[in-house]
């Protein structure tokens, strides 16, 4: 099917007469030539040249497949696969231009490249508006598919955003995902990392950057989150999400918004029938006038203006369409992961367990050691980045911390979870865990086997060998009575009191 796309088509007749014009007074037209994987013969025919094509295919192929320009050049020449010019060694932009061409897809946009002064033979740039360009679909035979072109453009692009993202971070580090999207609710200020805290690798402070300002600052809201709750809060609302009756009717009203009545359908079939019959009588008409040097473009600029009217009525209907089959897919892939994911406390999800053997020193960690040290991302990274990032659009966070996600349409979900709620579970799995790694220690078997009578806490602590008495104090005698595992058994002063192991305590 032959049809045209509005691209940059402005005043027609001006300027394709006085480009023709100028062709005829110079005696050259402008001709296709044969390009890497094509041969265009005398009448204007274009040929696949298979070996080549070959090539062309391997190309997309690999890009799609995550390979990255540069690593295809060195495959190129480790296999010595040759250029058009039957060079050994390929350029980037040679690759580059390749994968962006739209000629492997069938399709031919004329008038892409003009020469830069007035089509002169001073070289060729691309055309930005010298002169206007032609979008023709089906013009010859492609070699690549629509779908894997697509896909390749489409990771270009993904690439490029990736690029400038890393060069404008803009204050926000910690996860990519999160860049620019966090929003004060208090300020609407960008929420942002602005410190590492107690040096919580990707976890870090996280708070309004309006409000951490030094001077000039106008955000009330004074108090940091981790970063760890920010991936803890999103995990718990996905998690809820699929059983949320709210969400499930917002996503079944909002794919029946995209879908297209039968009336539209009909007007949609009879759109593509009027689009191909003009668009071949456009083709011949361009393909005529650059044949026969510069003649009455009255017929081309009419043909193009109700084929761009035709085109962009079309391109409504088959964006719906498209659109409605993207949200499906991924809405679906959300519900599905939503059901998969497990809901983990805060211990598990932050992989917190003991940092020494059972039989080890408890002095083996430091007494000062950070107590995010207990949190270990490494082992297991439970943070769903990638639904994040296909679906948040935005986030709006509160003076508490209370996080409200925005999806598409402008659908808001949330969970009443806040700041101080993680803080206190976050507290309460630190503390469970340095008691398992009190207990697993090496020392407090020595005191459990030792206090099966009761002893004095000078006894216990020559027991032990150590020889700090504060340290005996508040890494052991404290934290075991706190835990119940050391009962105190007053004495008549306190240098008489003495501690017994509980019994049924491990």
């Amino acid at each position: 099917m032959a049809t045209v796309a509005e691209e940059e088509v402005l005043s027609l007749s001006n300027s394709i007469s006085w480009g023709m014009q100028r062709l005829a007074q110079r005696g050259t037209v402008n001709r296709a030539t044969d390009i890497y994987g094509y041969h265009i013969d005398k009448n204007r025919v274009w040929h696949i040249v298979e070996e080549e094509a070959t090539v062309v295919r391997l190309l997309f192929e690999m890009y799609a497949e995550g390979k990255t320009i540069y690593e295809i050049m060195d495959y190129l020449r480790k296999k010595r696969i040759k250029t058009k010019k039957g060079n050994d060694r390929w350029h980037y932009n040679t690759i580059k231009i390749i994968l962006e061409n739209e000629k492997y897809i069938g399709d031919y946009e004329y008038q892409k490249y003009v020469s830069p002064k007035l089509l002169s033979d001073q070289g060729i740039k691309k055309n930005d508006g010298l002169l206007p360009k032609y979008y023709i679909e089906e013009h010859h035979e492609a070699i690549i598919e629509k779908e894997l072109f697509e896909r390749v453009q489409a990771l270009m692009e993904e690439n490029r955003r990736k690029d400038y993202i890393k060069k404008n971070k803009d204050g926000t580090a910690g996860r990519p995902c999160y860049y620019k999207k966090i929003i004060c609710k208090e300020c609407g200020h960008l929420v942002a990392r602005y410190g590492e805290g107690d040096g919580t690798k990707h976890g870090g402070l996280w708070r309004c950057r309006n409000s951490s300002k030094i001077s000039g600052s106008t955000c009330k809201v004074k108090e940091s989150v981790l970063g760890y709750y920010l991936d803890y809060n999103f995990h718990k609302t996905i998690c809820k999400l699929h059983e949320s009756k709210r969400f499930i009717k917002w996503m079944n009203d909002y794919l029946e918004s995209l879908e297209l009545s039968v009336d539209e359908k009909t007007h949609m079939q009879n759109l593509e029938k009027e689009i191909k019959e003009m668009s071949e009588e456009l083709y011949k008409a361009v393909d005529l006038q650059v044949s026969e040097r510069g003649k009455d473009t009255t017929l081309i600029n009419n043909l193009t203006n109700q084929i761009i009217d035709l085109r962009n009525q079309h391109t409504e209907y088959i964006n719906r369409i498209e659109k409605k089959k993207d949200e499906e897919n991924r809405l679906s892939r959300l519900v599905e992961a939503s059901k998969k994911m497990k809901l983990l406390n805060v211990k598990q999800y932050h992989n917190m367990k003991p940092r020494i053997e059972k039989g080890d020193s408890l002095f083996s960690i430091k007494e000062k050691t950070n107590k995010y040290s207990l949190i270990d991302i490494e082992v297991n990274d439970y943070f769903p980045e990638g639904l994040f990032e296909e679906h948040v659009l935005s986030a709006m966070m509160d003076k508490k911390g209370n996080i409200k996600y925005r999806f598409a349409d402008d659908f808001e979900f949330w969970i009443y979870y806040s700041n101080e709620d993680y803080t206190e579970e976050l507290e309460e799995a630190i503390k469970e865990t340095k008691l398992e790694e009190l207990l697993n220690s090496k020392e407090v078997k020595k005191i459990k086997a030792y206090c099966k009578v009761p002893r004095k806490p000078k006894e216990i602590f020559e027991h032990l060998k150590l020889e700090n008495r504060n340290q005996f104090n508040n890494r052991f005698i404290i934290p075991l009575c706190e835990a119940g595992k050391l009962v105190l058994i007053p004495g008549q002063n306190m240098f008489q009191n003495k501690y017994k192991w509980q019994k049924g305590k491990s």
